[in-house]
């Protein structure tokens, strides 16, 4: 018995270190005697012809798979070159060999019928026990453990519910042979749990996406590309300008209120200088005889002499204007190209994210093939048709019996002796084969490796259809290309029997190429000239660039729209919370009036200077968003404090307060920019402003304090807030700490602000007295 196993086991090991057992030979050779007794005692007949004509394809169909695998456990077929190429079969040995159980892989073209009985065919014609795995072009199709302890089942359906649909027939291999060698307890979770995953139990399904894109997703990749590269640097361009813009019109306040001028009263002008007559250079003057002039000029003379003078005093006080007339600012370059910069390296950002991103190069986990895988199969069929001009795949389901076949050649030898010859080959026709499944392509491919005319007909013992080609004999071509009924090119029966009716449509083929009328010269069909090819596989899987290709050319134009689309939602939502923030900054500053500004009544130089270039520019802010319902005077009391503190401060009109500007003017500036968010904030124009400390705004009453007055000590009725007045009310009262002092001029002692040089000290008088003080004293200045 042990040599007898020793027999069945002659040739190519499997990938594994365990072999079959006596035990499992002697069921075999017991099995075989009793198939043998059952054929002998078997009633003859009709009936049992069929029986034995039915069987004999998947017999030999099992028959020669399992002679492929005694040479090599396993067999990578020749039919799947642009899926599965045969270069693919060492990565295949590899990942058998981690099973640890002897394991015998099939790579064939997807089966009709059931894929489990073709592997127990297998196993019995090879007589061997172990791991049988069919792996077709989507997958793991089928495996069965005989004779060895293997969780096919489980490792099937963790390739099947882990993976997505288009991983690749070998990166399922690989899954489900790391699944067998982690053994059964490990596979029978990871099976329950993908299983469980992809059934949605528990409201958690999750289909795991695709690993790789198709044509339309690279179309809609260039698509977005072209919007990404044209809409963001067109929004930097836009948006850029207009945030600057917003900006400076709130570093510069006086700007914001050119579209109120038709409803504010005109800012007026500084006195300009008077420009000097000009004089001759040094040295070039000549002396005036005095004498030699005219005691008095009559007449026409005089009259020229009148229009010369007035000429002359025109001239000047044009000159004078135009010198008086500020310069027109120039546009800075720098910010407009530090924009350009942006926008340039948002484009270059894009195209290196989108190239990071969009990095697919292929549609298909398929490597690409070689040409000895292209051409493997052709060759074969080839070297087939050469002995035999009927060819049936032994790979394939056998469709006819031997009886049929037999007739076939009849028919083939007759017709070959009238008109030509004829050569049947039963192939499949696959997406994935070497002609991308065009039967006319393979027709031409095999009249030009087999180099003999004839008609060549190819016949899908998967599918049933028949194609039909001539190659130089003398026939109408037109009845073999466009007169062949669909009766005969296709098997249109809903329920198909085992042979698809191939051996009856092939005999109807035959006598209609027997009625074929003949023709003077040879016949030639189109796709025997050679044009038709198969498409690249390689160019098949490829996808297109990203750039410059397909939708990208429309994408730029919708990203322009975009952009453009986009910076309008952007002003306006800029501008809605612009609207908001003053809103409710105007909505804090009402809450806190009547109280005053807070202020120090001995504030240091850069206090000052600081606080009368934000409240300058707070004031600017509300302005430009004044609140509604404001009246007339409110309005002309705002624009009357706001362009008097502009003046004072900023002579150059460059939105910057003036490096020379004097303690008194900035503290004037600042009260005067208090006492107009008052005025917005309120809604009302006080008359005075606090007379102990003009920096806290409006005064709400008169009250009466005592403080030294010019070296003297008076009691006073003043106006005051309402934070003065309590503190200069009871006992306690110190109204001398509250009282406004300023820094003296050039590092000197701090005097009091009625004291100082300029126009706070008309503060007491009122707000309409300050705002003359300040007009006259800029004027002069």
């Amino acid at each position: 018995m042990r040599e007898r196993n020793a027999d069945a086991h002659t040739g190519t090991t499997p990938y594994t270190a365990r072999g079959g057992t006596p035990h499992a030979a002697a069921l075999r050779t017991t099995f075989a005697l009793l198939a043998l007794v059952f054929a002998l005692v078997a009633p003859a007949g009709p009936a049992a012809a069929q029986g034995v004509a039915q069987g004999t394809a998947p017999a030999s169909q099992a028959a020669h798979l399992a002679d492929l695998l005694r040479a090599d456990p396993v067999y990578v077929t020749d039919q799947l070159p642009r899926e599965v190429p045969r270069s693919l079969a060492p990565s295949f040995v590899k990942y058998a060999k981690r099973t640890g159980v002897p394991t015998y892989v099939l790579v064939l073209p997807p089966q009709r019928g059931g894929v489990d009985s073709l592997l127990g065919a297998v196993h019995d014609r090879l007589g061997r026990d172990g791991l049988y795995v069919l792996v077709d072009d989507m997958g793991v199709a089928a495996a069965t453990a005989y004779g060895v302890r293997a969780p096919a089942d489980d490792a099937s359906t963790v390739s099947l519910y882990e993976l997505p649909y288009d991983a690749g027939p070998l990166l399922k291999f690989q899954r489900f042979t790391d699944v067998i060698a982690e053994g059964s307890g490990k596979a029978a979770q990871r099976a329950a749990k993908a299983r469980k995953m992809y059934s949605g139990e528990n409201g958690s399904s999750r289909d795991p996406g695709p690993m790789y894109i198709g044509p339309t997703d690279r179309d809609n990749q260039s698509f977005l590309t072209g919007i990404l590269l044209t809409g963001i640097p067109l929004l930097i361009l836009l948006l850029s300008p207009y945030v600057r813009r917003r900006l400076r019109h709130r570093a510069q306040p006086h700007e914001a209120h050119e579209a109120h001028e038709a409803h504010e009263p005109p800012r007026p002008l500084k006195t300009p200088r008077p420009l000097k007559a000009p004089t001759r250079p040094t040295g070039s003057q000549r002396p005036v005889d005095l004498a030699k002039l005219p005691k008095q000029q009559t007449g026409a003379n005089a009259s020229t002499t009148e229009a010369s003078k007035t000429e002359t005093s025109t001239t000047e006080a044009s000159a004078t204007e135009a010198s008086a007339r500020p310069p027109r600012p120039r546009r800075p370059l720098v910010p407009h190209l530090i924009e350009a910069a942006c926008a340039l390296l948002a484009a270059v950002a894009v195209v290196l994210v989108t190239l990071h991103t969009f990095d697919q190069k292929s549609s298909s986990a398929a490597p690409p093939p070689t040409a000895a895988d292209l051409s493997a199969r052709i060759d074969r069929v080839a070297a087939g048709l050469t002995q035999d001009p009927l060819y049936s795949d032994p790979e394939s389901p056998q469709p006819l019996d031997a009886a049929k076949q037999s007739e076939l050649r009849h028919h083939m030898a007759a017709f070959k002796a009238s008109a030509g010859p004829v050569y049947l080959a039963f192939v499949p026709q696959l997406s994935d084969d070497e002609s991308g499944g065009e039967a006319d392509v393979f027709s031409s491919a095999l009249h030009t490796k087999v180099d003999k005319d004839g008609v060549y007909i190819v016949a899908d013992p998967l599918r049933g259809d028949i194609d039909v080609q001539n190659f130089g004999l003398r026939l109408d071509d037109s009845r073999l290309t466009f007169g062949l009924p669909d009766s005969i090119r296709y098997d249109h029966e809903a329920s198909a029997p085992a042979d698809l009716r191939l051996g009856a449509r092939l005999d109807q083929l035959m006598a209609l190429l027997d009625k074929t009328p003949r023709t003077a010269g040879s016949g030639d069909s189109s796709s025997g000239t050679g044009t038709d090819r198969a498409p690249d596989p390689v160019e098949d899987n490829a996808l297109h660039p990203l750039f410059f290709r397909s939708d990208f050319w429309p994408g730029t134009f919708i990203g322009l729209l975009a952009g453009a689309a986009a910076f309008g939602i952007a002003v306006a939502l800029i501008s809605i919370g612009g609207a908001l923030t003053a809103r409710r900054r105007r909505a804090t500053a009402a809450s806190s009036m009547p109280g005053a500004f807070p202020a120090p009544a001995d504030p240091s130089m850069s206090y000052v200077r600081r606080t009368a270039r934000s409240e300058i520019s707070a004031l600017g802010r509300e302005f430009a968003s004044p609140p509604d319902g404001m009246s007339e005077a409110v309005r002309t009391r705002v624009w009357d404090c706001l362009d008097a503190a502009t003046l004072l401060i900023d002579r150059d009109t460059d939105g910057r307060v003036d490096s020379g500007a004097a303690p008194a003017e900035l503290a004037t500036a600042v009260a005067l920019a208090r006492l107009g968010r008052a005025a917005l904030a309120t809604g009302t124009t006080a008359d005075f402003c606090c007379a102990l400390n003009p920096l806290h705004g409006p005064a709400t009453q008169q009250h009466d304090v005592r403080y030294l007055v010019r070296g003297r000590r008076r009691r006073r009725r003043i106006p005051v807030c309402e934070p003065c007045r309590a503190a200069t009310t009871g006992a306690d009262a110190a109204p001398s700490l509250r009282r406004l002092t300023l820094p003296g001029t050039d590092g000197g002692e701090r005097v009091a602000y009625e004291d100082a040089t300029g126009p706070l000290s008309a503060a007491q008088q009122g707000i309409a007295p300050l705002l003359d003080a300040v007009r006259e004293y800029a004027g002069v200045q």
